[in-house]
């Protein structure tokens, strides 16, 4: 429901310097369902907290009271929040913060479920193509757990999802990116900060169990018509391609989607074309393995920008597999990461591109803020803000990648599809 009005009490003047305080920005506040409001607060570093209070009133004329307190901008903190009034038994107030942002996510106690979206896109739109839609993506998608990290890496720097991959893809992702590395001859899903010997990261889950996890989805009856891309690409051992390949095949079986076409541009393809399987989409380091007979699609990243000035693309817009432009800001400052993802996305995005436009929401840690869980805490909260201008403007992003992935962020996304 929309929150038609909010009201912000216990405020003691001496917390606050200025005006930017929520007794000022968030009074009278309206916020459209699946939207956000995000405002500066200036606290006074003085005080030792600032506790404020807010009262929902939605649209059914329920209300939702809950407490808070801008000082746990300070710490990192992921949890949920005492909340009363007669919204409270199916809202709950979840809470972010750390890295100066405190944010409330106000969601349904019932975890949406996506198994299904595309499904019920297809009864809509039958003839809608991969390029013609928009759908979550899970970045660094196998790091949900740890197995080690590295001596000189922490796990908050290598830790990129909460849930694991069956529960991302309940959630509706429906685009993984997965870095392999091999650990002693067990092949891991991995996040390291480069290829070489001196590079920082860590390894999580095999790959086997997270293969198994994808073809218990695919089993789920509501999966029937669901299209599952894989990326598997910053292979951290080399050697081990043929042995990735090989597993993957083995893990997914008659999951995989194939084609006896040699020149299947995955793209341009009806989604109707690939319900109910897994494409696995392999990078430039599975060159001698591509095989579409297999399953085994290329991948390409298209450059950027992806056109001569003269308008000539520079990769072959009819080139087999899958062409995705995919550049992120590589910042870990929020407004250089919306700038220059929008800015991309006004320039090269939208639909029906001889391509797919992911938009990387996502901030990368530097020196001073390297905890990646912090990182989406301060850029998720704005999501909902873009994908509700989405809903109803051009251009929009086909891929909207992001890390701790939640089935309510999921929703904003997938309802750009309508």
């Amino acid at each position: 429901m929309d929150i038609i009005n909010t009201v912000v009490s216990g405020i003691d003047n001496y917390d606050w310097d200025g005006d930017c305080r929520p007794d000022l920005n968030f009074q009278g506040a309206q916020i459209p369902n699946n939207n956000s409001r995000c405002e500066r607060e200036e606290v006074n570093t003085h005080a030792s907290t600032h506790p404020f209070t807010m009262t929902l009133t939605f649209s059914d004329g329920s209300i939702l009271f809950f407490q808070a307190d801008q000082r746990d901008a300070y710490t990192k903190l992921d949890r949920n929040i005492p909340a009363t009034g007669a919204a409270a038994d199916r809202l709950q107030v979840y809470q972010t913060s750390g890295g100066y942002t405190n944010a409330f996510y106000v969601q349904s106690w019932a975890v949406p479920d996506h198994s299904g979206w595309m499904g019920e896109l297809l009864s809509r739109k039958p003839d809608v193509l991969v390029n013609g839609l928009t759908m979550p993506g899970s970045h660094d998608a196998g790091m949900y757990e740890l197995g080690y990290s590295t001596l000189f890496a922490a796990d908050e720097w290598v830790q990129t999802q909460a849930l694991p991959v069956y529960d991302q893809l309940k959630a509706g992702s429906r685009y993984f990116d997965f870095r392999i590395y091999d650990a002693g001859g067990l092949l891991r899903l991995a996040h390291y900060s480069g290829d070489n010997t001196a590079a920082q990261g860590g390894v999580g889950p095999t790959l086997d169990e997270v293969l198994g996890q994808i073809r218990s989805f695919m089993e789920l009856p509501a999966a029937a018509a669901e299209a599952v891309f894989l990326k598997f690409s910053h292979t951290y051992s080399p050697e081990a391609v043929g042995a990735i390949v090989a597993a993957v095949e083995n893990g997914l079986g008659s999951w995989m989607f194939t084609s006896t076409d040699l020149t299947l541009v995955l793209q341009d393809q009806p989604l109707s074309a690939l319900a109910g399987r897994v494409v696995a989409t392999f990078d430039a380091e599975f060159a001698g393995y591509w095989n579409n007979a297999n399953g085994v699609f290329r991948y390409m990243d298209v450059p950027n920008p992806p056109a001569l000035p003269d308008g000539t693309p520079i990769l072959d817009p009819a080139a087999s597999g899958l062409q995705v432009f995919d550049h992120y800001a590589d910042s870990d400052e929020f407004v250089v990461m919306q700038d220059n993802q929008l800015g991309l996305l006004t320039m090269y995005g939208g639909y029906g591109k001889d391509y797919l436009f992911l938009l990387s929401w996502t901030l990368t840690g530097a020196a001073g803020l390297v905890d990646v869980r912090v990182l989406s805490t301060i850029c998720n909260p704005w999501l909902p803000q873009r994908t509700s201008q989405w809903r109803t403007q051009s251009p929009k992003p086909n891929i909207v990648f992001i890390d701790f992935l939640t089935p309510w962020l999921c929703t904003c996304i997938i309802q750009d599809n309508e």
